[in-house]
């Protein structure tokens, strides 16, 4: 029978936490499986419930690893075909049971051991957020090189932040329980950028959300990055950043943000790369700092 509280180091009795994992075909076994173990190694005290989501027939190897380490899941929700990502996480968000924080994590990142930890405490000590990402690691497929991204750390600071780049990576999130109830589900017409269009409704819907200023994931960019970022891509991520501008802000200038987002996808790969690493990034994300993180620590 599963423990339902832990009680930490402190005395404190620690709640358990949900991990919202959907993992594809297109899947690496060896990414996915070091996903699951960052999961296992994490500091927390209390219980974690991985919840996965099998979107879509899967890779053989990673199909037979799901199979043979099936006790490491809580529960696991299978889709006879591919459906996307935002209705695969809707389908775990409605088997949910008592976990009072929720936490996102995709099948090729790393979490880093004292995130849950981390965010946990930082949304018991403010009960007005409703939601918390972090910084992360970002690094190639073969982690030798790594860029330190911070995002905006408060409420308005997000608000603002949106009108150029997304305020918050989707793989860092923990959300209360308070955050869907408010918000409700995933936005299931976006089969891409479902991430911007849920900070996008969560603003128009009151949720506050916040991010940590220290890193709590590596976040893998796959050698595909720069030439997967299709125009149907680009079409529902130019609508997420309008939508949130022209609520924010009205009929303003920033309006052409997006609008240069959208026509820089019509670029040779080869340019997005230089424009995604280079000034134009700096000006639209935070600062980033190239290192090579260490996944055993937060540092």
């Amino acid at each position: 029978m599963r423990q339902a509280l832990s009680v930490g180091a402190d005395g404190d009795v620690a709640e358990p936490v949900a991990v919202l994992i959907s993992v594809y075909g297109g899947d690496r076994l060896a990414w996915f499986a070091a996903a699951i173990e960052s999961i296992l190694k994490q500091d927390y005290p209390g219980e974690i419930r991985i919840y996965l989501g099998v979107d879509g027939p899967l890779a053989a190897d990673v199909e037979e690893w799901v199979a043979t380490q099936a006790e490491i899941f809580y529960r696991i929700v299978s889709n006879s075909m591919n459906i996307g990502l935002s209705k695969t996480l809707n389908r775990l968000l409605a088997v949910l049971e008592n976990e009072v924080y929720i936490f996102r994590l995709d099948a090729d990142d790393l979490c880093l051991p004292q995130r849950f930890l981390r965010q946990t405490d930082f949304l018991r000590t403010h009960p007005d957020v409703d939601m918390v990402g972090g910084a992360i690691w970002e690094y190639d497929a073969t982690a030798a090189v790594a860029w330190k991204k911070n995002y905006p750390q408060t409420h308005d600071e997000i608000c603002h932040y949106i009108t150029r780049a997304n305020p918050v990576a989707h793989s860092t999130v923990c959300f209360t329980r308070r955050f869907f109830e408010r918000v409700g589900s995933y936005p299931d017409r976006c089969r891409y950028n479902q991430d911007l269009a849920l900070w996008v409704v969560s603003l128009r819907r009151g949720a506050r959300m916040a991010n940590l200023e220290v890193p709590v994931v590596c976040l893998r960019t796959s050698p595909d990055f720069y030439t997967r970022r299709g125009m149907a891509r680009a079409g529902s991520e130019l609508r997420a950043y309008w939508t949130a501008i022209y609520y924010l802000h009205g009929f303003s200038w920033r309006l052409a943000v997006p609008v240069g987002r959208y026509l820089s996808r019509l670029l040779p790969a080869f340019l997005v790369r230089r424009l995604y690493q280079g000034a134009v990034r700096r000006w639209a994300c935070r600062p980033v700092t190239q290192h090579t993180p260490t996944v055993n620590n937060d540092e």
